[in-house]
């Protein structure tokens, strides 16, 4: 039913198929709250309906380039026979949850390009049928506890770079560190430690507040707009 030019609201009795497998909706003008199964590239809005948690024979789910703006539903990891999850591109907010770790039938995840923060779920590396991860570009955290087997697997069909936070351990070489475009996570402790050390190198300042100074060397109140006594 893709590129159909279909407009309007997607009926909610959709949703009471619960042994549909597969539905493609994409490219069309379908509109309004999303109802329990949908297409991408539309202008559908979340919440996520806790409606698609009857569809336990869903295969695939393409959601991608809808506005969504909502979190991640914990209910999505009990559709435990999807082997396809996009959700590109759809301004999703919030943590991803530990339950998409119960995905085992997963072949593809895509979660790249929305405001996704919070560390990477380390079970997600152990879903022995992903051949494809894309957590690109979000705010994702800490550290990346993907096994380097499961790095092999996947190639370059693993992608979580744009993510200013994220970064390799140990199990990492520098090399395989920057094959993904993820640094060290010592590189981001140095870096902070740098900053902190660098905010406070002004030779000229010093933290005063409980301190009484006997021997100024310098002392700067221009600008201050002071008034009252000192």
């Amino acid at each position: 039913m893709s590129y159909n030019g279909l407009q309007g609201r997607l009926p909610y009795s959709l949703g009471q198929l619960q042994t549909l497998q597969k539905i493609d909706l994409s490219h069309n003008m379908l509109v309004g709250r999303i109802p329990s199964v949908i297409g991408s590239h539309n202008n559908l809005t979340g919440p996520i309906p806790d409606t698609l948690s009857g569809l336990k024979s869903f295969e695939y789910l393409l959601m991608e380039n809808n506005p969504l703006n909502t979190k991640l539903p914990w209910f999505m990891g009990t559709l435990v026979n999807l082997t396809v999850l996009s959700l590109s591109t759809c301004g999703l907010v919030g943590t991803i949850p530990p339950s998409f770790c119960w995905l085992d039938q997963l072949i593809v995840l895509s979660l790249d390009r929305n405001n996704l923060h919070g560390t990477v779920p380390p079970k997600l590396g152990a879903l022995p049928n992903l051949c494809q991860l894309n957590l690109s570009q979000n705010q994702l955290s800490g550290e990346l506890y993907f096994s380097s087997e499961f790095v092999q697997r996947l190639g370059k069909k693993l992608d979580a770079s744009g993510n200013d936070g994220l970064c390799t351990g140990h199990q990492f070489n520098e090399q395989v560190s920057q094959y993904l475009g993820i640094p060290p996570c010592a590189d981001q402790t140095a870096k902070s430690s740098d900053t902190s050390h660098h905010e406070n190198s002004n030779p000229y300042w010093t933290d005063a507040s409980n301190a009484i100074i006997k021997k100024p060397m310098l002392l700067y109140l221009i600008w201050c707009n002071l008034i009252g006594f000192l």
